[in-house]
């Protein structure tokens, strides 16, 4: 049996299983290009799923999900009769921002020419996106820009994710990123944070800013991070390598 052949349910879990995977930026751009080569059904049901928990790949998707996705003029949309409505149904937002790491980082990366207009957008068009993701590939130094976000007060979950398909720079990534100093940067309305890849310093300067959040989650200390949370105190970066390690 084809997955063209599967009863749409089945194919829409598949879907939705597939695209929650912690995918390469390059299987993700696959997978959003793919569809329509399958099948009207399997279109169908990914561009479902797609709107629900939208990915920004590049600065020209982002265009053709503002352009055509969200106002369902997608072909997808267009050879279906479903009322399915993207700017309802929408629950998250994900931000990728990939560079060359033997070139550098651009600053400002692209996309953040448009992240700060589309969170002014969230409340009136997207009201039901409570997360919002950024996911650095390839980068190994710090992005003063993120220190330049905030975030309507719908939204209540932020992930920072650090992916490589280099050890160059992994490697680079635990001793150089930071938040830049910024006292007035804090996102108190976030209540659940999930970092994924950051260093040391970066994780600390993050709960620091999420003060308010009730669950922290991070891969870089061996003990719960929610205990930073818990007690209100955020140690600096020596005392953290001596308490957590």
């Amino acid at each position: 049996m084809s997955l063209s052949t599967l009863p749409i349910e089945l194919l829409g879990r598949i879907i939705a299983e597939a695209w929650a995977l912690p995918l390469t930026p390059f299987q993700r751009l696959q997978m959003a290009t793919s569809p329509l080569l399958v099948s009207r059904s399997f279109a169908w049901e990914f561009t479902r799923v797609f709107c629900i928990d939208i990915h920004i790949l590049t600065p020209s998707h982002l265009n053709h999900v503002l352009r055509l996705v969200l106002p369902r003029l997608t072909v997808a949309f267009l050879s279906t009769d479903s009322p399915f409505s993207p700017l309802e149904f929408c629950r998250s937002i994900s931000f990728l921002l990939q560079v060359d790491p033997y070139r550098g980082n651009p600053l400002p990366h692209p996309v953040w020419n448009n992240i700060p207009h589309i969170m002014q957008l969230l409340p009136e068009y997207l009201p039901n996106v409570q997360r919002v993701s950024v996911n650095y590939h390839n980068w190994w130094c710090s992005d003063p820009y993120f220190t330049r976000l905030r975030l309507p007060e719908q939204v209540v979950e932020l992930d920072v994710v650090f992916t490589h398909s280099l050890p160059f720079s992994k490697a680079r990534l635990k001793q150089d990123v930071s938040l830049v100093e910024d006292p007035s940067f804090a996102l108190p309305g976030v209540k659940k944070l999930t970092v994924v890849g950051g260093n040391r310093s970066f994780v600390s300067q993050l709960v620091s800013a999420c003060h308010d959040a009730k669950s922290v989650t991070s891969d870089t200390f061996k003990k719960p991070v929610v205990s930073i949370v818990q007690e209100g105190v955020v140690p600096t970066f020596k005392k953290q390598q001596k308490s957590y390690i």
